[in-house]
């Protein structure tokens, strides 16, 4: 018998909540096994960044009532073992669990899992008194669809301005949880967050590159979001970026822009990092050695790891 998580004829389903904590592991791995014991639910990855000081776990469902189940999961995890007031990262961040995505991997639209998200959204913010914003094709209002109109503000920013009428949340208290923040609840297409380490701790040298290839710079690359940051425990600064569809741009023209960039600001690039997984159809066409990935391994394709999990969970 094939598993559901295998068979094409059966609609397939991912969240990947992002935390606000990459430094202690047994934290990240309380918050990934939470969202991973949900039936018809599998755990296929968790990633925790120190300099980030953030946390990426991806897990597949079969079911939306086990797709909204995990999710709420690794919410109420978050917020059981998470302080937002002690964390300081150089990602933004307005909660603990700061960003809950929704996506259609098989089977399914956007639109089908717009109910599930807000159904996500409400009760978050009815059971744990967390205020939920809702982004991308979740949105309630059209100016918050893109993700960092509210999250790249912060929560201290949130902490004074959450009474407001263009910043109040959409479902839940208008007022911070005292240690959980708020958290962002979408909709959206496959993520790849991408990241280009520079040899050298010049930050402008990130932060131009970074303007340079965004989507919203003149000639910038289509689907592509960037951001420039120091890691200091690595002494050299990163581009960071999320390529929002590989459809209008592939990765290996996104690494081909960073290091033509920093060839041209006489840096050289280190290596490169996925956060998470990839899609199979995002790696076709091109040599993906070209990318210079650190800690490249083929289970790192969304397939292969699904199957992998489900080979090991028989």
């Amino acid at each position: 018998m094939t598993s559901p998580f295998l068979d094409p004829a059966q609609p397939l389903f991912e969240t990947v909540p992002n935390f606000a904590e990459g430094r202690n592991l047994a934290i990240v791995q309380r918050i990934a096994s939470a969202i991973g014991a949900v039936p018809q639910t599998l755990l296929l990855d968790e990633t925790a960044d120190a300099d980030h000081h953030r946390s990426v776990v991806t897990a597949v469902s079969f079911t939306t009532d086990a797709l909204l189940q995990s999710a709420f999961a690794g919410v109420r995890t978050a917020a059981e073992q998470l302080d937002i007031r002690q964390h300081q990262g150089v990602h933004p961040r307005i909660g603990v669990a700061d960003v809950v995505p929704l996506i259609p991997i098989r089977g399914a639209t956007l639109a089908d899992l717009v109910p599930v998200a807000h159904a996500l959204a409400t009760r978050i913010a009815e059971e744990l008194s967390i205020p939920v914003y809702c982004y991308d094709a979740a949105a309630l209002r059209p100016e918050r669809a893109p993700l960092s109109f509210i999250r790249n503000r912060g929560w201290e920013f949130l902490r004074e301005f959450i009474t407001q009428p263009e910043w109040t949340p959409d479902f839940g208290p208008k007022a911070l949880h005292p240690t959980a923040g708020a958290c962002m609840v979408g909709v959206r297409f496959f993520l790849i967050a991408f990241n280009v380490h520079l040899d050298t701790n010049e930050l402008a040298v990130a932060r131009q590159i970074a303007a340079r290839i965004r989507a919203t710079a003149p000639g910038g690359l289509p689907g592509v979001r960037a951001l420039g940051f120091r890691l200091t425990a690595q002494d050299c600064v990163q581009v960071s970026i999320n390529l929002v569809d590989y459809r209008q741009t592939t990765l290996e023209k996104v690494f081909e822009w960073v290091e033509r960039l920093a060839t041209m600001a006489g840096v050289k690039v280190r290596h490169s990092e996925l956060i998470g997984l990839i899609p199979e159809a995002a790696t076709v066409g091109y040599d993906i050695g070209r990318l210079r990935l650190k800690d490249w391994t083929p289970d790192r394709v969304l397939e292969a790891r699904i199957a992998q999990r489900v080979a090991e969970s028989g």
